[in-house]
């Protein structure tokens, strides 16, 4: 006969226990584990506990199995196993089974469980498990509305986003063919920035398709939100090819998911598409030809956009890019940007090279060829420091104004994430400092925007170049300060109009304190240990995480029910995805077509 409940494993010199560490009980798994085979480190179980008149219901996750020998026994109670024929068989009824090891299992409890006009409320644990208590596996949906199930555990929405499916293991579980689906209620969060951790391989590209088709086909307030995705390494781009890129193959667990869409189902959901193509004298023409030309034959847009000077606020936005030693030479260039806002001139290189060479010029037709020269401000410097502005200015004429449909529009380049669709904001192409500059300025246009109608979810993968721990190099020091400024205003007020963050890094130890802070739903996929702490997982769940399969995470999310981890499976969703090295072979050959053509 299966049992399906285990027995309390204390006596009164080894009692379950409540104190400052947490609550704590072990219980002795069944001789017959038909229906425990799922239990393992982390399984989320549930005890009965009948210390008072009427049974308490406990939750908590396995923390520790072990094997116990009986010849080694660590209770002052010898437990033993045994065959129903042997002699000893009567000795069950006093002291447990007797030939063969027993495994214990080591249950943390964090909640007891109340039932309330239907429904099961959490509250802190402040008594210990009674010897007479007795763990289970949870059900997925309890037959019995007087026992817990694992959504009723779990604190688990029935509506909202699908992120994945719940499993204690490397599988989701599944229950008469039917798995455990995780939402996220999107439209009732109050905080909805997302942090996810995953190296590569993890799955975390699956994973950031799926939350943006996810996001794009739910609704808030009544509209689809808008998608405006980075892509740092061109696997974001896949989507807008799907004549050239295949849809993922599923297999083993995946293949046994019901109601899922099509490809071209899933594309309709998220589009419109278009894609945001910064135009760099850095990029392979042949490439971004082909880039170009598989998109549009897919039917989607295709948006060129440069970077301007006068979208540029202050000199400390551009100090990185100076590449000057000298500060005075910096202040120049400030004041003269300054005195053009002031009188309402754009600022352009052009403009603003012809305002020092002039400034010099009339200075050298005076008198005293020797003084200083003054700025439009009235600051003097010596000639030195305008000649070195100007080499400054050189340096800038790669990055700006090089791209004249921008500089003749009257709108900002990035207007066009005004955009009711999915947008892949296209940044492989760019070196670092290109990059990072159109970062800068995407946060800067968001936070700007923020009060536009309806919601965003923008996508930026690999966070940490973009908000890093530390400027990667000295003379960086006043653009990081101002851009982690910007980017702290943008997560606390942005959210409050419709402005949600989905930031994603492999390397969290490299990221700046403030994306995690501002971040409550967190999601940690396959991790190296050295990264654990930064991702704010514990030794027990780091150690799981990096053996990670690709799609297995831990996720927490406070503001939707669920303040602990838990272990979910998100499945590969129906969206043209391949590796990169097959992705970029494909493209070639599309460079080599074009270039013919």
């Amino acid at each position: 006969m299966t049992e399906d409940y285990a027995r309390n494993y204390s006596d009164l010199t080894h009692p379950s226990a409540v104190s400052g560490g947490g609550a704590f009980a072990e219980y002795i798994l069944p001789e017959n584990r038909a229906g425990w085979e799922g239990l393992g480190l982390g399984s989320t179980v549930i005890i009965e506990d009948k210390r008072d008149e009427k049974p308490i219901w406990l939750s908590g996750q396995v923390i520790e199995i072990k094997s116990l020998s009986p010849f080694l026994a660590d209770r002052d109670v010898m437990l033993y196993n045994r065959p129903e024929n042997q002699a000893t068989a009567i000795l069950d009824d006093i002291s447990g089974p007797h030939n063969e090891q027993q495994l214990v299992a080591k249950v943390e409890i964090s909640v007891e469980l109340e039932r309330v006009n239907g429904h099961f409320n959490q509250t802190p644990v402040q008594k210990p498990a009674s010897n007479w208590s007795r763990m289970r596996v949870p059900k997925m949906s309890s037959d019995d509305a007087e026992i817990p199930s694992m959504a009723d555990i779990l604190g688990l929405k029935e509506n909202g986003v699908e992120i994945g499916f719940y499993g204690s293991g490397n599988a989701p579980r599944e229950d008469q063919g039917q798995f455990l689906p995780y939402y996220l209620d999107i439209a009732k969060l109050d905080n909805k920035h997302h942090f996810i951790v995953g190296e590569s391989g993890s799955g975390k590209t699956v994973l950031l398709k799926k939350m943006a088709m996810e996001f794009r086909k739910s609704s808030i307030d009544g509209n689809n939100p808008r998608v405006i995705m980075t892509d740092v390494q061109g696997d974001l781009l896949q989507l807008m090819m799907s004549s050239i890129i295949p849809s993922i193959n599923r297999k083993g667990w995946q293949s046994r998911i019901s109601g899922d869409e099509s490809v071209d189902q899933a594309l309709e959901m998220m589009g419109p598409f278009q894609l945001i193509l910064p135009v760099s004298k850095n990029q392979d023409e042949k490439e971004m030809a082909a880039v170009k030309r598989v998109v549009k034959s897919n039917g989607h847009s295709v948006v060129e956009v440069g970077l301007r000077l006068q979208d540029v606020d202050h000199i400390s936005e551009v100090e990185y890019l100076l590449k000057l030693a000298s500060e005075q030479a910096v202040t120049v260039l400030e004041d003269e940007m300054e005195h053009m806002n002031g009188t309402n001139r754009t600022i352009t290189l052009d403009r603003l090279s012809a305002k020092l060479k002039q400034t010099m010029y009339e200075a050298e037709q005076g008198e005293d060829k020797q003084k200083q020269i003054a700025t439009s401000s009235g600051t003097q410097f010596y000639k030195s420091t305008f000649q070195a502005a100007l080499r400054g200015l050189r340096h800038l004429r790669d990055i700006f104004d090089h791209h004249e449909p921008s500089m003749q529009r009257n709108a900002e380049p990035l207007s066009h994430l005004k955009f009711n669709g999915t947008s892949i904001f296209y940044l492989e192409h760019l070196d670092p400092e290109e990059r990072l500059m159109w970062g800068m300025q995407l946060v800067k246009w968001l936070y700007e925007n923020k009060r536009e109608k309806g919601q965003f979810f923008v996508f930026i993968d690999e966070a940490h170049q973009l908000i890093p721990r530390y400027p990667p190099e000295a003379g960086k020091k006043g653009t990081f300060p101002r851009l982690r400024s910007n980017f702290e205003k943008l997560a606390r007020e942005g959210r409050k109009f419709g402005i949600n963050l989905i930031l994603g890094t492999q390397s969290p130890k490299d990221l700046h304190d403030i994306v995690p802070q501002q971040c409550p739903t967190k999601i940690v996929m396959k991790i190296n240990k050295g990264n654990a702490k930064a991702a704010e997982i514990d030794e027990g769940e780091a150690r799981i995480a990096s053996r990670f399969g690709q799609g297995q995470m831990y996720l927490k999310s406070p503001f939707n029910g669920t303040p602990d981890w838990i272990r979910l499976h998100s499945p590969a969703p129906p969206l043209p995805h391949q590796s990169m090295t097959n992705f970029w072979s494909e493209l070639r050959k599309e460079a080599k077509k074009s270039y013919v053509e």
